[in-house]
Order: structure tokens, then C-alpha cells, then sequence
């Protein structure tokens, strides 16, 4: 570097002009019946489904998914780059820690959470009934959402959050 300037300028210059790929999410067709059970292990999960379903997993990845409905139980997933339309509710986490990042969820209820983390990450909620609402199965369940810097447009909300919110039987919509 110190004793070729310019030849290690254009190794620089050549790297840093080359475009930018773009990960591209696959719209939902809706037709896929297909159903993805990940149940006490850990899995990677990408492509098209109608339903998928992770019990009891230590760490699971969805990533680039199209889906109509997700539903967590008693398990830590990261949900990546991700598109979730349905009538209903998109995604539900029960007990489980979920990171949700650079994804895309429209339903009657975005989120549903009972006794959840939810960490959003650059996240588009829209939700006729609520973006995230938490179930209370037991009376003194809660869930903590993170949001950082996602949209959010529900009739409780419309706008960009950022921070950290407790959602309990006092407070279940969001």
C-alpha cells in the first residue's frame, strides 16, 4: 500500500464501482399449500408456504420466505428478508424470542404474542385490527417489542417507531 499507491487505488476504486446485488422477495402466489414443521430441532427454512410452524427450537433461521401464516412456540427464530399476507394473523409467538429483519407482514393482526420478545428490525406491520397485539393467555403475561426504526400502520398507529414497548393484558395493542 505504501509503495503502490496507485495500483492499491485501483484495486480500491475497481471494488468499490462494482453495483450493489440486490436480494430480491419473492411475492406470494397464495396458492402454495405447502407446510413447513420444525419441531424440537433447529432448521433453515426459505421458499414458498402457506403455513410454517417451529416448536421447541433452540435457534431457527427463515430466511427469503413467503408465507401466509408463521407460528412460534417455545423457540428463539430469526426471520429474514421475509413477506407474511394473510386474512387472519401473520405471525403468532408464543413464549419464543423473535428478530424479525427487513420483512413485510400484512394481516388482520401482523403479530400476535403471548409471553414474547420481538425485536423489529426495519420492518413494514400493517395490521386492520392491530400491527401487534399480545394475547395474555395467563393474566400477568407480557411481551417486550423492540422496534427499530420499522413501520408501523394499524388504527393505534401510523408512522415510523423506535424503542422499546411492554405489551400487556392493560395494554394489548399496538
Amino acid at each position: 500500500m505504501d509503495e503502490r499507491p496507485d495500483d492499491f487505488n485501483k484495486i480500491i476504486m475497481d471494488w468499490l464501482l462494482v453495483p450493489v446485488k440486490r436480494k430480491e422477495i419473492n411475492k406470494p402466489s397464495f396458492t402454495s399449500d405447502k407446510v413447513y414443521i420444525c419441531e424440537g430441532k433447529d432448521c433453515v427454512i426459505s421458499g414458498g408456504y402457506d403455513r410454517i410452524e417451529v416448536k421447541n427450537s433452540s435457534y431457527t433461521q427463515i430466511v427469503n420466505v413467503t408465507a401466509k401464516h408463521i407460528y412460534i412456540e417455545r423457540s428463539i427464530v430469526s426471520i429474514e428478508s421475509s413477506y407474511i399476507k394473510s386474512k387472519d394473523i401473520g405471525v403468532k409467538a408464543i413464549d419464543s424470542v423473535v428478530n424479525l429483519s427487513g420483512c413485510s407482514i400484512e394481516s388482520d393482526i401482523a403479530i400476535l404474542t403471548s409471553k414474547s420478545s420481538v425485536d423489529l428490525a426495519g420492518v413494514k406491520l400493517i395490521g386492520e385490527t392491530a400491527a401487534i397485539k399480545e394475547a395474555v393467555l395467563k393474566t400477568k403475561d407480557k411481551s417486550t417489542i423492540i422496534f427499530s426504526i420499522s413501520k408501523i400502520k394499524s388504527p393505534f398507529n401510523d408512522g415510523y417507531r423506535h424503542g422499546i414497548n411492554l405489551l400487556t393484558g392493560k395494554n394489548p395493542n399496538y
